[in-house]
C-alpha cells in the first residue's frame, strides 16, 4: 500500500445548530391540495410553517382530516397512540421544495446534497405537553443514515428493531434513524414521548447502517464520530463537527458527485481540542477512483504550505480512496493501513 502525503490549509467549521425530521414509507401517494403551502392559524416551533387549527377542538378531536394526502402512514392519527392527539396537521414537501417547511437556506443547503423524497411535518399534544415532529424521507438508507448523522448532535446508540437514535437536553429532542427515514421528535421528554417516537419507528421498515461508516471501528478505547455526507457542504455549522478540521474546497479535492459518499471519523484527542480526522470516499466506479487519487496526489505533491504535510491518501482499491487531513497524528499513520486491508477490492 501506497501512501501519499503532505498538506494544505483548512477551513474551520463555525457552529451552528440544525434540526428537522422525517417521513415515512408512502411518500409516493398523490399530493392532494393540502400541501405544505397550506397557511393555517397555529406556528410550528420547529418550521415556521403555519397550520388552520381549532385549537378547543382540536385537542378534543384532532385535526387528521387536515393531513396532507401524502402524509406518511408511519405517524399516527390521534389516539392511535394513547394519549396523543394531532393538533398541527400533517404538511409535506419534495425535495425541490424544501423551502416550504425550512426557513433556513443554511439548513436548505447541508440537507440538498442527500437524496430526499419527502419531507414531513406535525404536532400532536399529551395533555399539557406536545410533541413536535419532523420527518425526512430519503430514496436509500445511506442518505437518511446521513441525514441522521449531521442532524444528532451527540453520540449516537443502537435502538429496537433496527434503530439508532440520539437524545438532546434530557430528553426534549430525540433524534432517530430506521431504513430510509430519519426522525425527530421536539416536546416531550417523558415516557409518553418515547412512546410516541417508538410508535412512529415500529411502523418503518429497517436497512442495513452504510457499511463504509462501519469500516471505522473503535481503537484505544475511542470510538470514532461518523457524518455520512454526499458533499462536505454538510458538515458546515455543525456544533458536531466543531473539532473536524475539513480542507476548503474539499468537494473539489476529493473529486467528489451527485454519486459519490464521502464518510469522515474523528477521533477526540483528550490533550488537543481537534480530533484525528480520518476519511474515505466510494466513488461510482474502479477508474473515478484512480482519476481521483491522482488529481489529489497532483495537489498535494505541488503545496508548499506546512499544512500540507498533515494530509495523507492511501493507493485506492476498488472504488474506495481512504486519507486523513491529520497524518501528524502518529496513531492514524498506523490506522490506516489495517483499515485499507479491510476494503473490499
Amino acid at each position: 500500500m501506497h501512501i501519499t502525503s503532505r498538506h494544505w490549509g483548512w477551513l474551520s467549521l463555525p457552529v451552528f445548530m440544525i434540526g428537522l425530521s422525517g417521513c415515512g414509507d408512502d411518500a409516493d401517494s398523490a399530493r392532494g391540495p393540502q400541501s405544505a403551502r397550506a397557511t393555517t392559524s397555529e406556528t410550528s416551533s420547529e418550521t415556521g410553517a403555519r397550520v388552520v387549527v381549532s385549537p378547543d377542538r382540536a385537542r378534543a378531536e384532532g385535526v387528521d382530516a387536515q393531513d396532507d394526502p401524502a402524509s406518511p402512514s408511519a405517524l399516527p392519527r390521534s389516539d392511535e397512540v394513547a394519549g396523543w392527539i394531532k393538533t398541527r396537521p400533517v404538511r409535506t414537501a419534495l425535495a425541490d421544495e424544501l423551502d416550504v417547511l425550512i426557513a433556513d437556506a443554511d439548513r436548505i443547503s447541508r440537507l440538498k446534497p442527500y437524496r430526499i423524497k419527502l419531507v414531513a411535518t406535525c404536532g400532536y399534544t399529551h395533555g399539557d405537553t406536545t410533541a413536535d415532529v419532523v420527518m425526512v424521507q430519503t430514496h436509500t438508507a445511506e442518505d437518511a443514515f446521513g441525514v441522521f448523522s449531521v442532524e444528532a448532535p451527540y453520540a449516537m446508540h443502537s435502538a429496537a428493531g433496527g434503530a439508532m437514535r440520539a437524545d438532546e437536553g434530557q430528553g426534549q429532542r430525540r433524534h432517530a434513524w430506521k431504513g430510509r427515514t430519519y426522525l425527530r421528535v421536539d416536546g416531550d421528554a417523558s415516557d409518553a414521548g418515547r412512546e410516541l417516537l417508538s410508535r412512529i419507528l415500529f411502523a418503518l421498515p429497517d436497512a442495513e447502517r452504510p457499511p463504509e461508516a462501519e469500516l471505522f471501528a473503535a481503537w484505544d478505547d475511542v470510538t470514532p464520530r461518523r457524518w455520512v455526507v454526499r458533499s462536505a457542504v454538510s458538515l458546515v455549522g455543525l456544533e458536531s463537527t466543531r473539532s473536524l478540521t475539513v480542507p476548503e474546497h474539499a468537494d473539489d479535492l476529493l473529486g467528489l458527485t451527485p454519486d459519490s459518499l464521502l464518510v469522515v471519523a474523528a477521533y477526540a484527542t483528550p490533550a488537543s481540542k481537534s480530533a484525528n480526522t480520518l476519511w474515505l470516499v466510494r466513488y461510482q466506479s474502479n477508474a473515478a477512483a484512480r482519476k481521483a487519487y491522482q488529481r489529489y496526489r497532483k495537489h498535494i505533491d505541488q503545496a508548499v504550505d506546512a499544512a500540507s504535510a498533515e494530509t495523507m491518501i492511501t493507493e485506492p482499491k476498488g472504488r474506495f480512496l481512504l486519507g486523513t487531513w491529520t497524518a501528524g497524528a502518529e496513531s492514524v499513520a498506523h490506522y490506516l493501513p489495517r483499515i485499507h486491508a479491510t476494503l473490499p477490492g
